[in-house]
């Protein structure tokens, strides 16, 4: 008797999750790791350990921050339409000075470089490596910005967006697809 396509899903995910569990890898279905580890196997990194740590170590042991989204379509040119990837829930800090050396101290961890990378089907369609050295100036402007309101919020975690314009203009373009 054959499998429903359901079945077929949810033995194939079991299965995937005793390969992660086999590898250390963690909680296959926890935020965005599935696409964290096969973006690592594709650049030759080393996946991180779950729990706080860095998303990956690059070939030199370098922390290493990726980032994914989902393939939101083309334009008519051909070219991507607009996506934007998420730095959520970084640490909140009483002042902007803090704050701010907060982020610094962050993105200066990531020796590795920044990868973002937009999926479709569990495949990679694009991606591109940003220097934190480049991309700091970004996000530090961006999360000045929203710092004031912070407080107020429910979530007064601080995060910022980066734009596939941003990434396009100062990250380099990956053949890993």
């Amino acid at each position: 008797m054959s499998k429903t396509k359901e079945e077929q899903a949810i033995y194939h995910l079991v299965k995937a999750q005793e390969l992660f569990d086999d590898l250390e890898w963690g909680d296959l279905s926890n935020y965005a790791r599935g696409k964290e580890c096969y973006l690592a196997h594709r650049l030759g990194h080393t996946v991180g350990k779950m729990g706080g740590g860095p998303d990956a170590l690059d070939t030199y042991g370098d922390v290493a921050e990726y980032k994914s989204t989902t393939l939101k379509g083309y334009l008519d040119t051909g070219e991507l339409k607009s996506h934007t990837w998420n730095f959520n829930g970084m640490s909140y800090c009483p002042t902007w000075k803090e704050q701010k050396e907060w982020l610094c101290e962050h993105m200066n961890e990531i020796k590795g470089g920044n990868y973002f990378a937009i999926f479709e089907r569990g495949q990679i369609v694009s991606a591109w490596r940003v220097e934190s050295s480049d991309l700091l100036p970004i996000m530090i402007e961006k999360l000045r910005k929203k710092y004031p309101k912070l407080p107020a919020s429910k979530d007064p975690r601080p995060g910022v967006s980066i734009t596939l314009n941003t990434v396009k203009e100062l990250g380099v373009k990956l053949d890993i697809t």
